[in-house]
C-alpha cells in the first residue's frame, strides 16, 4: 500500500505498539475513510482508550471509602473511577478501596452504585495523600410522584443536544421511532382506526371491531399497545390494575390539553425518561412475558429528578431535573427487553409465560441465545453506536472515549442497516435441459433474526432468469421453492407470492370468525399459537433451490437474479389500509435490501451420467498432503491469519469496534468485547502465535 498518505498520527500509534514490545521499526499502512468508516476518526478515539488503560508514570497509589450520607455504612461494590475513565476499581466488601492516581495532578475522583446518587470529591494526589471518602445518597423512598416526567424539548434539549436532536430528528427531519411511538398511525389504525381516520369504519383490520379474540373474551380490551407505546401513562399504573382498566391509546391523543400528561405521552412516545428512570427488567417469576410496564418494567418515580445512566463517574446533582444516578442495566440488552419481548396471554388467566403462549415480539430471546450475547455485544453497541465528533454528553462535561458516547436514533429496520444485516449467495448449474439453481440468505449482521419485531415484519427473497433475449424462463413445480402467497398474488412488479422465492416470517394463528375454526397472521393480541417461523437466526442462513427449463430456450446466456425486500407489514394489509406513508409520515414501500445477478453460459450444458450395468472401478487417486495454513491462537489476536498480529488485525478491529464486520475481539477472556482488549491486542503486536 502506499504510504505518502500515512499521517503522523497514525505512524505514531503503530511506533507506540511496536514500542511496547521494545521493537523500533514500523510496517507502514494506509489509513483513511474506507468502506463508509472513518479510521482517522476511529484511531483518535483508540488513542484516548489506550492512553486511559496505562497508569501515569508518575502516579501514586490512593485508597479511601465508600459511605452512605444516610448512615455513614459502607458500600460495598461501588464503582470508583476518575472522571471520564473507561475503568476505575470496585469498593471492597468494607467500601474500601485503592486506585492509582497521576501525582501533583488535580482529579475527580467519582463513584457510583445503583440505589445511590453518583458523587465525586476533587484531589491532587501525593504520595502523602491521606485515604478520602466518597459519600453517596440514597435513591428516595416513599411513593411515587403523581407525575415525574419533565418534557424533553425543554429539560433535555440545551444540556444534551446531540441526544436530543438524534431522538427527535431536529435538524435530520426524521425522528427516532421512540419519540414517535405514541402518535404512530399504523399503531394506532390497526387499534381503533385513529391514526389515519375513519375510526371503526376504517377499512382493513380495526382490533376493536374485528378482534375475534375480544369477541372471545379476551379481557385486555385496550389491546396493551399502550404499554409501550404511551409509557408516560402506562407505568405510573400500579401492577395490579385491572387488565380491562390499562392504559388505552385513546387516553392521549393530539387533542389532548397542551401542558397535560397525556398530550405529552402522545407527543414524545418514548420520552428520554422512560428509559433513564427505568431501574429494573424483569417480572416477579424471572420471565419477560408481560409487554412493557404491564408488571415487568419497574420505573422509579419517587424522585423526578434521578436519571439512571450507564456511568459511575457522571456526577450532576440539580434537583427536579438531574440527578445522575449509576444503574447498570443500561449497559445491558435487558432494558431492551421492557417492549422487545413480550407473549400473549391466549387463554385469559393471565399467566403469560406458560407453555404454549404465543410470542409477539422475541429480538431479546433471539439475542440471548446467540453468539453476540455471548461475545458481549449487547443492543446498545449496535443500534446506539457512537458517531460524529461528539466527545462529551452534555454542556461543560468532560471529554470521553467513543465508547461512552451513544446515539439516540435509535436505528433499527433502516435501509442501510438492512442492507448491512444480509447477504444473498447464488448458484446455478445448467443440467440436461434445465437450469438448476441455489440461493443463499445469510444473517451476517444482525444480534437477532431476520426479519425481528413486530409480527408483521416480512422479508421476501424473489428469484427469476432470464435469457440475453429478455426470454423469462419457466420455473419447475417440483423441485422450486416458492414465495408464500402473503408476499402478493397478482400482476403487480412486487407481487411475488406463489413464484420462486422464499418468505421469512413469523406466522400466529388465532381464532376464525367462525366458531371453531382458526385464521393465519394475526396479530399478537388475537393470537392462539405459532404456525411457523422461518425468520433467520443471527449468523444463521436458509438455503432454496429453483429447476428452470432450458427446452427451447434461445440465447445463450441466462441471467439469474435474486432480489430481498423488506416489508414492515403485510403486503394485503398495506394495500387495504391505503397506507403510502409508514407510521412516522415518511414515504412507504419495499424496502431492496439486496439484489444479485449471476450470468451463467447455458451452450454447455453438463449432461447427466449415463447408467450402466457395468461400471469400472474408479481408481482411488494419490492424495497430496495438504498446504497447512495459518490458524488463529485464541490468545494472538490474528483476525486475518497470517501468523502473526500485524496492522490487517487492527483495520479488523477498529472495523469490528465500528459495527461494520463481527470479528472474535475479546482478547483478554474478560468482559465480553470491550476497550481494555485493545491493550491486549498491543502485547501481541507482531508477535507470531505460540508455537510459530
Amino acid at each position: 500500500m502506499p504510504t505518502d498518505c500515512i499521517t503522523g498520527s497514525e505512524i505514531g500509534f503503530l511506533r507506540f505498539l511496536r514500542s511496547i514490545r521494545g521493537e523500533a521499526t514500523f510496517e507502514p499502512v494506509r489509513f483513511g475513510i474506507v468502506g463508509g468508516v472513518n479510521y482517522l476518526r476511529l484511531f483518535a478515539g483508540v488513542i484516548v482508550v489506550f492512553i486511559s488503560m496505562v497508569p501515569p508514570a508518575n502516579s501514586v497509589p490512593v485508597s479511601g471509602v465508600v459511605r452512605s450520607k444516610a448512615d455513614q455504612s459502607p458500600i460495598a461494590g461501588a464503582e470508583v473511577r476518575v472522571e471520564s475513565a473507561t475503568q476505575g476499581v470496585v469498593a471492597s466488601m468494607s467500601g474500601t478501596f485503592s486506585i492509582d492516581l497521576p501525582s501533583g495532578i488535580m482529579v475527580t475522583l467519582a463513584a457510583g452504585k445503583f440505589g445511590f446518587i453518583n458523587s465525586s470529591i476533587r484531589l491532587t494526589p501525593s504520595a502523602n495523600s491521606a485515604p478520602v471518602v466518597i459519600r453517596l445518597e440514597p435513591l428516595a423512598s416513599g411513593p411515587p410522584l403523581s407525575n415525574p416526567f419533565h418534557d424533553p424539548s425543554v429539560a433535555c434539549t440545551y444540556c444534551h443536544a446531540y441526544y436530543y436532536e438524534g431522538w427527535s430528528g431536529a435538524g435530520s427531519g426524521v425522528a427516532s421511532r421512540h419519540a414517535t411511538a405514541g402518535s404512530n398511525t399504523w399503531v394506532r389504525d390497526l387499534v381503533d382506526g385513529s391514526g389515519t381516520g375513519g375510526g371503526l369504519g376504517q377499512p382493513g383490520y380495526v382490533f376493536k371491531r374485528d378482534s375475534t379474540s375480544l369477541a372471545a373474551g379476551n379481557p385486555y380490551t385496550t389491546g396493551l399497545c399502550a404499554e409501550c407505546h404511551l409509557p408516560l401513562l402506562s407505568s405510573l399504573l400500579p401492577e395490579d390494575t385491572p387488565a380491562g382498566a390499562r392504559v388505552d391509546l385513546s387516553d392521549a391523543a393530539a387533542s389532548s390539553p397542551e401542558g397535560s400528561l397525556e398530550r405529552l405521552a402522545y407527543d414524545a412516545g418514548v420520552a428520554c425518561e422512560v428509559c433513564h428512570k427505568t431501574e429494573s427488567v424483569q417480572q416477579a417469576n424471572g420471565e419477560f412475558g408481560r409487554t412493557g410496564f404491564f408488571g415487568k418494567a419497574k420505573l422509579f418515580a419517587n424522585d423526578d429528578g434521578v436519571q439512571f445512566g450507564p456511568l459511575p463517574d457522571s456526577d450532576v446533582d440539580i434537583p427536579h431535573i438531574m440527578r445522575a444516578a449509576y444503574n447498570p442495566l443500561h449497559t445491558e440488552s435487558r432494558l431492551c427487553a421492557a417492549c422487545h419481548e413480550y407473549r400473549m396471554d391466549h387463554d385469559f388467566d393471565g399467566d403469560f409465560d406458560e407453555a404454549g403462549s404465543p410470542p409477539g415480539q422475541t429480538t431479546y430471546s433471539e439475542w440471548l441465545s446467540s453468539s453476540y450475547a455471548q461475545r458481549g455485544v449487547t443492543c446498545q453497541k449496535c443500534h446506539m453506536s457512537p458517531d460524529g465528533d461528539q466527545v462529551d454528553i452534555g454542556v461543560g462535561g468532560p471529554s470521553r472515549s467513543p465508547s461512552q458516547i451513544h446515539n439516540h436514533r435509535f436505528e433499527g429496520a433502516t435501509l442501510s442497516r438492512l442492507q448491512r444485516a444480509a447477504d444473498v449467495i447464488l448458484d446455478a448449474t445448467p443440467v440436461a435441459g434445465a437450469l438448476q439453481v441455489q440461493a443463499e440468505v445469510r444473517n451476517v449482521g444482525a444480534g437477532h433474526n431476520f426479519p425481528t419485531g413486530f409480527t408483521t415484519r416480512n422479508v421476501i427473497l424473489a428469484v427469476t432468469a432470464t435469457t440475453d433475449l429478455g426470454q423469462s424462463l419457466v420455473w419447475s413445480s417440483s423441485g422450486t421453492d416458492l414465495v408464500p402467497a402473503w408476499g402478493g398474488v397478482g400482476d403487480e412488479a412486487n407481487d411475488y407470492g406463489l413464484k420462486p422465492g422464499r418468505g421469512f416470517a413469523r406466522i400466529l394463528y388465532g381464532r376464525g370468525e367462525v366458531e371453531g375454526t382458526t385464521q393465519e397472521r394475526v396479530i399478537f393480541i388475537d393470537a392462539l399459537g405459532e404456525v411457523s417461523n422461518t425468520a433467520i437466526p443471527p449468523k444463521g442462513k436458509d438455503v432454496s433451490h429453483y429447476l428452470f427449463s432450458l427446452e427451447g430456450i434461445p440465447g445463450d446466456i441466462v441471467t439469474v437474479t435474486a432480489t430481498l425486500v423488506y416489508r414492515r407489514v403485510w403486503k394485503d394489509l398495506a394495500e387495504e389500509k391505503g397506507w403510502t406513508l409508514d407510521g412516522q409520515g415518511q414515504p412507504y414501500g419495499d424496502l431492496l435490501v439486496e439484489q444479485v445477478h449471476l450470468v451463467v453460459p447455458i451452450n454447455h450444458q453438463i449432461e447427466p451420467t449415463p447408467t450402466s450395468t457395468q461400471v469400472e472401478p474408479t481408481p482411488t487417486p494419490t492424495l497430496a498432503e495438504p498446504t497447512p495454513t495459518p490458524t488463529r491462537h485464541p490468545d494472538s489476536c490474528d483476525l486475518v491469519v497470517d501468523g502473526r498480529a500485524d496492522a490487517k488485525d487492527l483495520i479488523a478491529y477498529l472495523r469490528d469496534r465500528a459495527g461494520v464486520e463481527d470479528f472474535p475481539t475479546d482478547f483478554n477472556g474478560k468482559n465480553g468485547e470491550d476497550v481494555a482488549d485493545l491493550f491486549e491486542f498491543a502485547q501481541f503486536w507482531y508477535q507470531p502465535p505460540p508455537g510459530q
